[in-house]
Formats: C-alpha cells, structure tokens, sequence
C-alpha cells in the first residue's frame, strides 16, 4: 500500500513536469509534458504486458488530468491581465482543485497498479517518485 507521502511525491513528480509557467506555455504543451511522462515512467517501471490494462488506467487518468490543467491554465493566461484580485485567486483555486481531483484519481489507478508489481518494480517506483529537496522526481533538477 503506498503511503500517503509517497502518493504525493507521484502526483508531485507528474504535475510538476505537467504545470506550464507563463513562458514555458507555448514552447511545449502539458499533455506533450505528461506525454514524456508516462513514457519515461513506463520504461522506468518495467511494465509487463500482464500490468498493461493497470498501466493504461494509470496513464489515462494522467492524460485526463493533463487535458484539464491546460484548459484551466490556458484560460488563465489568456484571462491573467484583466483579471481582478478575487478572479485571480479564484482561478489558482480551480487549478488547485483539479490537482487534488487528479491527485485522487491518480491515487487509485495507481495504488492498483502497484499492488502488482514485483519487489524490483516497487523500488524502481519509489525511487522514481521520491521527491528530494528541489529536485525532481528520480533526482531530476525541478522544473
């Protein structure tokens, strides 16, 4: 079962490669982000053809949540100048929001994956999601 510190460090390590900033947005998209994702982390995790069905839960929840972000954080910036005070901070509220939806989901898709992957396939997990003093997921620079 995976602890409630190491479901953040996954739902960390996704988003924040997910979450575009005002001059990252036109260079490379959140779903082309979370594309390389789930792609890194599926030749991370060694998935087996038996853990695929989980897997495809897992990396569509995580294209879901990708879909959702860019909309929110799209609207924003094209919002962001005319906004008032109270918009502003209603619109960080809706992004938190559906980072907590995600996070859930995510939680769950994955928890069920990892419950069938092998001793090898945890620690390969962990270590991948393991958030660590600024850097990023598997010891990546933050982005």
């Amino acid at each position: 079962m995976l602890s409630r510190t190491s479901l953040c460090a996954l739902v960390l390590a996704a988003a924040v490669a997910a979450v575009p900033t005002m001059s990252r947005s036109e260079n490379r998209s959140v779903v082309a982000s979370v594309e390389g994702r789930i792609s890194e982390l599926h030749e991370t995790l060694r998935i087996t053809s038996a853990q695929e069905p989980k897997w495809n839960a897992v990396a569509r929840v995580m294209r879901d949540d990708a879909r959702i972000i860019e909309a929110l954080a799209q609207h924003r910036q094209r919002d962001l100048a005319n906004m008032t005070a109270i918009e502003n901070l209603q619109s960080f509220q809706r992004l938190a929001a559906a980072h907590a939806d995600g996070l859930s989901k995510l939680g769950v898709a994955f928890e069920a994956l990892y419950a069938d992957m092998t001793d090898a396939q945890k620690k390969h997990a962990d270590a991948a999601f393991r958030y660590e003093g600024g850097r990023g997921a598997a010891g990546r620079p933050g982005r």
